[in-house]
């Protein structure tokens, strides 16, 4: 077993600061156009954007088990901080976007009831708004991995189990053509299957996603990385290439429900993360600043975003062209975000 011996991974903030960016810029085209449909926005969006979250997941769970020396002495009180911590900031950014998630409920066209329902439902599983399903999957997916390891269950044998489930919920996203014969030969099967989705929304979640990238990370941090920065990039570009082969035959296909998971995220997200965390780049205060920001652009955005098109809308203005929407939205999250870094220090130097 080996491990990184870099006090900073620069490289890693730098990276996670571009992803933010990125996914502002997903959810601004989006919104801005309601869809994907347009050649650059599917490629761009639907194929190279998706590696962004599973990177962040990584990450994440390379920081957590970093101290994680031997199987036999972790306990799962260990994580019970790290859960907690995540836990308050899903209270704290469900209170933040409950304006826009009232205004959601009163307007809903199946009635108050099913709304109110269907909000209880997402906090659970996939947030109150569409940017917070990141936190209960990250939960539930560091529960999970935590769990296995204080049975005593070793790191590659964790990351085979969640490997087994992100396939199965491969067949609620890209794999969703296959099932098609149970619908025809298996009525009550695929009954109950639907019921299941409307449960959980979506397999991108703690089980079916994240389990695998927390799992992921785990073992890179675990067992260290055995390859050279040059050979992770070179893995990398060919699992691009292999994910907009797979992407492009299953849209051709008509297979996918969505576009949040396929085979080839898996070694891509990975090696990704792997090429990047073999980059040293030089100290310098502007990391940490970039690590506090890009976590708060991430969660703030969206608000911001429904915000910008409330205040249209009221001026009875038709909303802003996506990279306009893009340029104020990244805009005002980031003086938002410096902002409350700003107060927060402030806040601790008095105490």
């Amino acid at each position: 077993m080996c491990y990184q011996t870099k006090k900073n991974y620069n490289s890693v903030d730098l990276c996670r600061a571009v992803g933010s960016v990125v996914v502002v810029a997903a959810h601004a085209w989006y919104i801005g156009n309601g869809s994907f449909k347009s050649p650059f926005s599917f490629f761009f969006f639907e194929y190279l954007f998706r590696v962004t979250v599973p990177f962040f997941i990584i990450s994440a769970g390379f920081f957590h088990y970093q101290k994680l020396s031997s199987v036999d002495h972790f306990r799962l009180k260990y994580s019970f901080k790290y859960i907690k911590h995540y836990l308050r900031i899903h209270i704290i950014w469900t209170l933040i976007y409950f304006p826009f998630s009232l205004m959601d409920i009163l307007h809903h066209p199946k009635g108050i009831p099913h709304a109110v329902l269907s909000y209880i439902r997402n906090i659970f599983f996939v947030g109150a708004d569409l940017q917070l399903w990141f936190i209960p999957t990250l939960i539930t997916a560091v529960l999970i991995v935590s769990f296995l390891l204080s049975k005593g269950m070793q790191p590659l044998h964790i990351l085979g189990a969640a490997a087994v489930f992100y396939c199965i919920g491969l067949f609620g996203q890209s794999w969703f053509g296959f099932l098609r014969f149970i619908r025809d030969s298996a009525p009550a099967a695929w009954n109950a299957l639907r019921l299941a989705g409307k449960i959980t929304v979506t397999t991108r979640n703690g089980l079916f996603y994240g389990f695998f990238f927390v799992a992921a990370g785990m073992c890179i941090s675990y067992y260290g990385i055995s390859i050279t920065r040059r050979k992770a990039a070179v893995l990398f570009a060919a699992s691009l290439i292999m994910m907009g082969i797979e992407v492009s035959l299953f849209q051709h296909m008509g297979f996918f429900r969505e576009h949040d998971m396929c085979i080839s995220l898996i070694p891509a997200s990975i090696f990704l993360f792997c090429t990047v965390i073999l980059t040293d780049l030089p100290d310098s205060r502007i990391y940490p600043v970039l690590r506090k920001t890009s976590i708060i652009v991430f969660f703030l955005h969206m608000w911001v975003m429904r915000f910008i098109l409330y205040l249209f809308r009221a001026a009875g203005r038709p909303a802003p062209q996506p990279f306009i929407l893009f340029i104020l939205t990244l805009s005002c999250s980031v003086i938002g975000a410096f902002l409350f870094i700003t107060l927060s220090v402030r806040k601790s130097s008095q105490l």
